[in-house]
């Protein structure tokens, strides 16, 4: 963040939702109300850049996706059966 800001770019609510995945400008508002059950104390938070705009810095938002890329790649070294999507199933595995 430090030696960062000269090249950081301001990513307009759009863009955001975009880069970060989320479809819905209130599931972003979500992420970032401390009283939401969808609360993230990481997400990144709104730049004021109008009277009625807001902007995220996207190197903040890059930083972020790279913290929850690792915390899955963590989850998957520990425990990668759990966590696959779509594991086939082996008769040892089926239940009755």
């Amino acid at each position: 963040m430090e030696n960062d800001r000269g090249n950081d770019r301001i990513l307009r609510m759009g863009e955001f939702q975009s880069v970060v995945g989320i479809k819905a400008r209130s599931a972003v508002y979500d992420r970032l109300n401390e009283k939401s059950p969808r609360y993230d104390p990481d997400f990144p938070k709104p730049i004021k850049i109008g009277e009625r705009a807001i902007g995220f810095s996207e190197i903040e938002t890059q930083r972020y996706l790279a913290a929850r890329r690792a915390a899955r790649d963590a989850a998957l070294a520990k425990a990668p059966e759990r966590l696959e999507p779509h594991a086939k199933r082996t008769p040892e595995r089926e239940t009755a």
